[in-house]
């Protein structure tokens, strides 16, 4: 009889001791792990945001650099082709 007295009093230490033990990881959980996760997630998004503004800016630039390029040659063809009827018309 004393004996499962002293058996009951050291299971249930211990079954307290693995509950806060539990709780002690919960806690940890949800005050270090769920914030670093978010912090990583919210770092990623960052830097994610920022390589697609500036893909899509350089995208953005490159068109304009090709489309600036286009109208220059057309601009050049156009004034060589006007170089060359004049000096047809001049009979050089």
């Amino acid at each position: 009889m004393f004996l499962s007295g002293v058996f009951d009093f050291i299971s249930n230490i211990c079954q307290s001791y693995l509950v806060m033990q539990m709780l002690h990881d919960l806690n940890t959980y949800l005050h270090k792990a769920i914030p670093d996760t978010k912090l990583t997630i919210r770092k990623y998004l960052d830097v994610k945001f920022e390589y697609l503004v500036r893909r899509q800016l350089s995208d953005l630039l490159i068109v304009d650099y090709i489309h600036t390029s286009t109208s220059l040659f057309s601009n050049a063809v156009r004034v060589l082709q006007s170089l060359l009827a004049s000096t047809l018309l001049c009979g050089i």
